[in-house]
């Protein structure tokens, strides 16, 4: 994953969720739309603190908004 952060999103039906390791470098809040292949949108926002995490090397995970349900998104830097 050279150049984006592995993700990985939690009872998954076609969601996809794309980061950038320049997203993080840039810092700030961030939203993500998630759709990929499923029939509807989710947003995942990551705060300042989450990248600066990520930035860390640490994992982060976040729900994604509500659309009937959300679902746990997880995020590490690639190794």
């Amino acid at each position: 994953c050279a150049g984006a952060i592995d993700t990985e999103i939690d009872v998954n039906h076609g969601h996809v969720l794309s980061v950038l390791a320049s997203d993080v470098n840039e810092g700030g809040t961030k939203f993500f739309n998630i759709r990929g292949t499923a029939e509807h949108d989710h947003t995942v926002r990551l705060d300042p603190a989450h990248l600066a995490d990520l930035l860390s090397g640490l994992e982060v995970k976040v729900m994604s908004s509500s659309n009937g349900h959300s679902h746990r998104c997880t995020l590490k830097p690639c190794a």
